[in-house]
């Protein structure tokens, strides 16, 4: 199991914009491009960074993540409080599988097989996302006491 801690407010992935380029061609991206490549960046260097300290190499299989965003502060909202407001938390979790993929980290993020965390959205004096990332035997073997998960692949 690896945990990750991305500094920096949260960007969700999915919300997309169609326009036409200058040649008339249509395109299609996503609506917050800049800020979700810039996310996405600091994503994949902190699970670089991880995997060579823990040493290790990209997990496949049952891949399960547990994941907990967390947003800068409004005028209304005290330090851990549940965040009820947009970004939609399967939206922050799809710039995070395909962070966690394209940095390596997990063969594919159609492995992850699980995203145990509820509530998962806060307003905090620090933004950022807390990740733990690992295998589904890993997640059992946790919360069962080292007692194995007799799970199928």
């Amino acid at each position: 199991m690896i945990r990750i801690t991305v500094h920096g407010e949260p960007i969700p992935q999915g919300s997309k914009t169609a326009g036409k380029m200058k040649n008339g061609m249509p395109y299609v991206r996503d609506a917050n491009a800049r800020a979700l490549k810039a996310w996405r960046k600091n994503v994949h260097g902190e699970c670089v960074a991880a995997m060579r300290n823990a040493g290790i190499a990209t997990l496949d299989g049952s891949i399960v993540v547990h994941a907990k965003y967390f947003f800068s502060h409004t005028q209304k909202s005290k330090e851990g409080m549940v965040k009820i407001t947009a970004p939609d938390l399967d939206k922050l979790n799809r710039s995070t599988g395909d962070a966690l993929e394209s940095s390596l980290l997990i063969v594919n993020d159609a492995r992850i097989v699980g995203w145990p965390a509820t509530p998962a959205k806060f307003y905090s004096d620090t933004p950022r996302a807390e990740i733990v990332v690992g295998t589904l035997d890993e997640f059992f073997d946790k919360i069962s006491g080292g007692g194995g998960s007799d799970v199928r692949r």
